[in-house]
């Protein structure tokens, strides 16, 4: 299964949430103060048959003081697995689990969560086969997941996966999942005052952002294709080509501006989350290794990503019309691991394609580590990090929740000691 839109556009989901004329003003720029705590505890039982039966439990307790306010977690989860084989040609795996989450969130600056406080639980149960079929050469894989989020309600994540064995040294599978994406406590109860700001008619414009009580489940539905060779005993190459579309995606959907004589005259303009986007993604991914000398190897990776978003009629967000995911439409890298004797060096490179609603620009970077080992436990390293340029970014914000950081070209030395 694979996620090109969530895996950037849930860290800058709340972006898009301010006036264009506050970028450059953040709400705070101070830093914050964490402190986190876990506990895991597991027990394995494995019969003479293979079959296993394995049960764990966590808790996870985490605090985080910043400028906008004080969030408090604690969570507590157990889950139990068996796996087993039926007959020759079928590998079983299932299980269930629970799981409860406690937050609060103390809100300052402008930043407020109603409710303040949420408990939430979450079950699960699950289950897949692995089937092999023609004498191995064909694998088929079922498999599905049933939640209910005390929240968001109940839920099915299903996936299929059929990969062909048949010949030499080749592979060729497709596949299909559905994924979703329940509301966080942010999605249904965030509040955000932004600070007044001049307007064109000379009265403060004050904006504000609300969280949806009745926000929507997000759902994907992904499917995809692949092949791979090896190229005699020294090389490999993957590609893989994939569609996917998403539902019910997020949007901010502004009221009409009016104007407040009370405490002070100004414009007053509010909007609130919705669900609104739709959007279908496409891409390609290509990797491949080659290794022609025992001390040397070489990986590469290329992928091109392109998303077509789809707004509702009735939406009031017309940014989310244009929206990209927040993902370079393109990227790639290189990298080179040799090691003689007691040397290890490795080189790579990197290209990330500029991401355009976040205005970063593209960029290339490499890196540089060489260790030389004393002994087995002792060794030494120098440690060369974006070397092409004295500092660049490579995530931001659209507005003024997020502040970019700049990765600074850095050399530093290392000696470690392993006991």
């Amino acid at each position: 299964m694979r996620l090109p839109w969530k895996a950037t556009l849930q860290r800058a989901r709340h972006a898009r949430c301010g006036p264009t004329s506050t970028r450059r003003q953040p709400l705070a720029n101070d830093p914050s103060d964490a402190q986190d705590g876990h506990l895991l505890g597991r027990w394995t039982r494995v019969r003479e048959s293979g079959a296993s039966l394995q049960t764990q439990s966590f808790l996870d307790i985490a605090s985080r003081q910043e400028t906008v306010g004080n969030y408090h977690r604690h969570a507590f989860g157990v889950d139990t697995q068996y796996h087993t084989a039926l007959g020759t040609h079928q590998d079983l795996v299932a299980g269930a689990g629970y799981r409860f989450i406690g937050e609060k969130f103390d809100g300052h600056v402008g930043f407020s969560l109603t409710p303040a406080e949420r408990n939430s639980s979450l079950l699960t149960a699950f289950m897949q086969d692995e089937i092999d079929l023609f004498a191995n050469r064909l694998a088929l894989t079922l498999g599905s997941q049933a939640q209910y989020d005390s929240d968001a309600g109940a839920g099915v994540q299903p996936t299929a996966r059929l990969i062909w064995k048949g010949i030499p040294r080749q592979r060729i599978w497709v596949a299909t999942s559905r994924a979703l994406r329940t509301p966080s406590l942010t999605d249904r109860g965030i509040r955000i005052d932004y600070p007044p700001v001049p307007s064109a008619s000379g009265l403060p414009l004050v904006v504000t952002v609300l969280g949806n009580p009745a926000a929507k489940t997000e759902t994907f539905v992904d499917a995809e294709a692949g092949y791979r060779v090896e190229i005699g005993t020294a090389a490999w190459v993957i590609v893989t080509g994939y569609v996917g579309r998403y539902n019910d995606l997020q949007t901010k959907e502004l009221s009409t501006p009016i104007v407040q004589f009370v405490p002070s005259p100004q414009i007053f303009v509010s909007s609130q989350f919705g669900n609104q986007l739709t959007a279908t993604t496409r891409g390609l991914e290509v990797a491949a290794q080659w290794a022609p000398v025992q001390i040397w190897r070489l990986d590469g990776s290329y992928t091109a990503f392109h998303v077509t978003p789809q707004l509702a009629a009735a939406s009031q967000d017309p940014a989310a019309a244009t929206a990209d995911a927040n993902a370079p439409r393109a990227q790639w890298q290189v990298r080179s691991t040799s090691s003689v004797g007691r040397a290890t060096l490795n080189i790579a490179v990197f290209h990330v394609g500029p991401l355009e609603q976040l205005q970063v620009a593209a960029y290339t970077r490499a890196d540089v580590n060489a260790e030389w080992r004393f002994t087995s436990r002792l060794s030494a390293m120098a440690i060369g990090q974006n070397l092409f340029d004295a500092a660049h970014a490579e995530f931001g914000s659209a507005d003024s929740l997020l502040l970019a950081t700049q990765v600074p070209r850095s050399v530093n030395l290392r000696l470690r000691w392993t006991f």
